[in-house]
């Protein structure tokens, strides 16, 4: 947020009313966590292959970013998106590959139930079959969906 901001002071072009992030893998992850941490900055967001922080998490796959926590409570409450999920504001676009072996989707659906439950729209987009390191007509399917995505909800006014 301070960086975008920063850069729009000297870039006039920028509107900060209509910032859009997009993320794959962990870059996934941190598209939710940024609209659920700004709700208010970020407007709309697309995330795919999203990995859940959560005692499901492989701990080899994240010890690198978070360290050894051995409380699995204390992880959850700390690197969980899905506790967050009643800050939603924007709109959010999950793409879930249901044959990611990376990311399996449970991630994605314990998220899914928590935005639910807090009673949050967003917007799901399955591509069955694909795998974590989607290609081809999945591929360009999922970035048709997101560029249609940006497009609907940031456009100005």
């Amino acid at each position: 947020v301070a960086a975008i901001s920063s850069a729009a002071r000297e870039r006039p072009y920028m509107d900060l009313d209509r910032v859009g992030i997009i993320g794959h893998s962990f870059g996934g992850y941190f598209t939710v966590r940024a609209l659920l941490q700004a709700p208010d900055f970020y407007k709309v967001g697309v995330a795919s292959g999203i990995p859940e922080m959560d005692e499901q998490m492989s701990s080899i796959a994240n010890e690198v970013y978070t360290g050894v926590l051995k409380d699995k409570e204390q992880f959850v409450q700390r690197y969980a998106n899905y506790p967050l999920a009643d800050k939603l504001k924007g709109h959010l676009l999950l793409a879930i590959q249901t044959s990611d072996s990376n990311t399996p989707a449970f991630g994605a659906l314990k998220l899914i139930d928590a935005l639910i439950a807090a009673d949050k729209p967003h917007d799901v987009l399955m591509l069955p079959g694909a795998n974590h390191h989607f290609r081809g007509s999945d591929r360009r399917y999922f970035y048709e969906r997101a560029g249609a995505y940006f497009k609907e909800h940031l456009q100005g006014g």
